[in-house]
């Protein structure tokens, strides 16, 4: 992994997707912002439950 959570979260603000690719530099999918932001809600709710 060449990218922290944070680099991507910061990345998804910019633009609407970021592109993923393997250790060769092949392109093997996209990360959609949506993706990123759901996590993030998917984290919030795991907290809020915990509370």
């Amino acid at each position: 992994i060449d990218a922290t959570f944070d680099e991507m979260y910061e990345l998804s603000l910019l633009q609407n997707f970021i592109p993923v690719v393997d250790d060769r530099k092949m392109f093997i999918g996209i990360v959609k912002r949506r993706d990123v932001f759901l996590y993030l809600k998917s984290l919030c709710d795991q907290k809020d439950k915990n509370k």
